[in-house]
């Protein structure tokens, strides 16, 4: 028997937990998913500036900082990209006159009187642009393809460029080149190519830069290409310019991203230009660009709606929990009644009685709460894994939680007392004793009292809430989303309140069918019926848990089905169609009336 109670604790506890750690696993799953599905820049802080290459590093460091503090909820990657150019390949002949389209102010190409000379002097088209670049940590972002990554100090300087720059300039590993600033001809720096390598398309890093992802970019007439990467020290000593484009691109780690990191997240990526702005001084012209707070701001909406679904299903599991637990506390009790009257005529009083039920409940407890959470761990994970959400990386590695934790504790809590109390109560009054084991003379203390009926109305009341808003969400004052806890509880309250009509019916039932079963043969029908209507105590408590059960299988299922409906509606709107009808909120036609009259419009093949 003690067995028996241990495991519907060790369950019922399991369960409460599982529902903690699948709402939270499922929201953080979620949370990815919607970020990796985003564009590179709603997943992002993209940060843009100039400065002189010998403020580079004081500037970086500030900037650093302060965007490491935005991506503090996650502790997420910043990383640096200069850029320097334009620059021109040197082939020797010198910077032809007119890189920027133009003949050179002040030049007569066709001074010697020969027309042709004219003519060979103005190019055909301008000399590509290159462009040079130090990239932070290229090698995470990029597949080599032949050679190696550059490293600082060499003499060519070592560069390493895409492969499609690589064919546009018509270089490969170990060639030279000679560049030039347009600005000024005798800025130069030689260069040997180390290294040739392919970015991931899918990295959100390269923020659909068509230059660093294809090698090459044509605007008008002028085709740039690049950037040849080197090292960030060479490109702060070796390419001798005033100025450095500067770019910091800070991401959160989705890895480490939860639920709960949502709004702390989108806070500080909202004040993040201002914060910048405050710290470097001079502050200096800071081009911010990001979609992350907007993109987090919807994410937290899903993240509220997933996880009143989740909660939803949540509290009618704890209605079926908690009530095997109060069967079970209710059954030991039954079971040491004779021995607390044995007890009691040898001597024991209440103290010792109560502490003997206490100390019963705790050591059947404390082991259900400490393994709850373990057992709840490997049953979302088992789900994450090989359950149907597994190849839709939507439910995230479940992880202990304070939430998760406080669920346990509740449950644990609610366990001690529903199997505490009646022991308690029958140990420390041997009237209430003696009552418990006569025959009843009325129905149960909820039936007397009408707490049932009292059931009933609050769920009805829930119910015709949750009809009106449509949803367990409604929004306060502020106009913020939460969850309604009437609503929420709407479901759980009417699965409740049905049990227990149904087990006040049960009775009169019984009493109803027993001339009928008195004219039967056999004497089983007669033993049942009676049964039920002289001590329906006894039967109540497991036909009420069979109720509660069924109920519950037909509204998960229940349930699911409507879900599945509403995410392929949800894909077939964002999918669109050849044409949509939106309805006014007041229209002409009743709701059930508006699909058959749309696809009764001529033309209309389905709708």
């Amino acid at each position: 028997m003690l067995l028996a109670a241990f495991l519907v604790l060790l369950a019922s506890v399991s369960l409460i937990a599982a529902g903690a750690v699948y709402a939270e696993s499922v929201a953080s799953g979620g949370v990815r998913r919607a970020l990796r599905d985003a564009p590179p820049v709603g997943q992002a802080l993209l940060v843009t500036t100039v400065a002189a290459p010998t403020d580079v590093l004081a500037v970086d460091a500030t900037a650093r900082a302060e965007l490491h503090a935005a991506m503090a909820p996650t502790d997420g990657t910043v990383s640096l990209v200069l850029g320097s150019g334009p620059w021109v390949v040197d082939d020797g002949a010198g910077i032809p006159a007119g890189t920027d389209g133009t003949p050179e102010a002040g030049t007569d190409p066709g001074a010697d009187g020969d027309p042709g000379a004219e003519a060979a002097a103005i190019p055909d088209a301008p000399p590509p642009l290159v462009r040079i670049a130090a990239i932070e940590d290229l090698a995470a972002h990029a597949t080599l393809v032949e050679g190696g990554w550059p490293a600082a100090g060499g003499d060519p300087v070592a560069v390493s460029l895409s492969t499609g720059a690589a064919t546009a300039l018509g270089v490969g590993v170990g060639d030279r080149l000679a560049l030039v600033t347009r600005s000024s001809p005798s800025t130069a720096v030689e260069v040997v190519v180390a290294g040739t390598w392919t970015p991931v398309p899918s990295d959100p890093f390269w923020m659909g830069d068509a230059l660093l992802l294809e090698g090459t970019q044509t605007a008008g007439s002028f085709t740039t290409v690049g950037p040849l990467v080197m090292a960030r020290d060479d490109l702060l000593a070796r390419a001798a310019v005033p100025q450095l484009d500067v770019a910091w691109r800070a991401f959160p780690d989705l890895a480490r991203l939860r639920a709960d990191d949502v709004a702390a997240l989108g806070a500080a990526a909202a004040t993040a230009d201002e914060r910048l702005r405050a710290a470097l001084r001079p502050p200096p012209a800071i081009t911010v660009t990001t979609e992350l707070p907007a993109t987090l701001a919807t994410v937290a909406t899903s993240v509220t709606v997933s996880r009143a679904g989740v909660l939803v299903l949540t509290l009618e599991f704890a209605v079926l929990a908690g009530y095997a637990i109060v069967m079970v506390g209710g059954m030991l009790a039954d079971r040491r009644r004779g021995e607390i009257a044995l007890l009691r005529s040898r001597g024991a009083g209440t103290v010792a009685l109560v502490t003997m039920s206490l100390l019963e409940a705790l050591l059947l407890t404390i082991p259900a709460m400490l393994l709850a959470p373990v057992l709840a761990l490997g049953v979302v994970g088992l789900v994450g894994t090989v359950g149907p959400l597994a190849g839709a990386g939507a439910v995230a590695d479940p992880v202990l939680t304070p939430f998760v934790v406080l669920a346990t504790l509740v449950a644990g809590a609610g366990c001690l007392i529903a199997l505490a109390a009646p022991a308690v109560v029958s140990a420390s009054s041997p009237a209430g004793e003696r009552a418990a084991t006569a025959r009843p003379v009325g129905g149960g203390l909820a039936g007397r009292l009408g707490v049932d009926l009292a059931l009933v109305a609050l769920a009805a009341l829930a119910l015709w809430q949750l009809r009106l808003y449509g949803a367990p969400l409604t929004r306060d004052a502020r106009g913020t989303l939460g969850v309604d806890p009437l609503l929420i509880a709407a479901p759980a309250l009417t699965l409740l309140a049905g049990a227990l009509v149904g087990t006040r019916l049960l009775p009169r039932a019984a009493e109803l069918a027993s001339p009928a079963a008195g004219r039967l043969r056999s004497v089983v029908a007669p033993l049942v019926t009676w049964g039920l209507a002289r001590r329906p105590q006894r039967s109540t408590r497991a036909a009420l848990l069979l109720m509660l059960a069924a109920a519950l299988g037909t509204f998960a299922a229940t349930y699911q089905a409507t879900w599945a409906r509403s995410q392929e509606d949800q894909a077939t709107q964002l999918a669109g169609a050849d044409v949509r009808a939106v309805m006014s909120d007041y229209p002409d036609l009743p709701a059930w009336a508006v699909g058959p009259a749309l696809r009764a419009v001529a033309g209309v093949t389905a709708a």
